[in-house]
């Protein structure tokens, strides 16, 4: 059995316990290894489709950040002048898109993004899986 299957197989069971006996608010549920990254997964989705900006401004900022970062870990490996030089121009233009995308007024955009990142960590997680 794939460790998939075996996480599978523990959100089912999850479920069923959740079923059994409905756990009351604020009872730590949301933080289930087995069912809070599904379930964060699907208040991404929700999220992506509300905020119509969001998907363009995550991946400007994934690019911006991307390319910041690799001019220090060139510049930590002194790689040569001319290369870091160019990877700062990109580094800078990809900023520069990032700081022109046009937000909205109507909403707390930190908050969102925020929400966003915290749930991207929450999907991202993956049950140790024992044998």
């Amino acid at each position: 059995m794939s460790d998939d299957e075996r996480i599978e197989r523990e959100v089912l069971a999850a479920s069923v316990e959740w079923g059994l006996n409905p756990p009351q608010p604020g009872s730590g549920i949301a933080e289930d290894a087995y069912l809070a990254p599904q379930a964060a997964e699907t208040v991404l989705q929700a999220m992506v489709a509300e905020y119509k900006w969001l998907s363009e401004w995550v991946d400007l900022a994934k690019n911006a950040a991307l390319a910041a970062v690799t001019v220090e870990v060139a510049q930590a490996a002194n790689a040569p002048r001319l290369h870091q030089i160019a990877l700062k121009q990109t580094a800078d233009e990809a900023g520069a898109k990032l700081a022109r995308i046009d937000l909205p007024n109507d909403v707390n955009v930190q908050q969102v993004l925020e929400c966003f990142a915290k749930l991207q960590r929450v999907a991202a997680r993956k049950p140790d899986v024992y044998l």
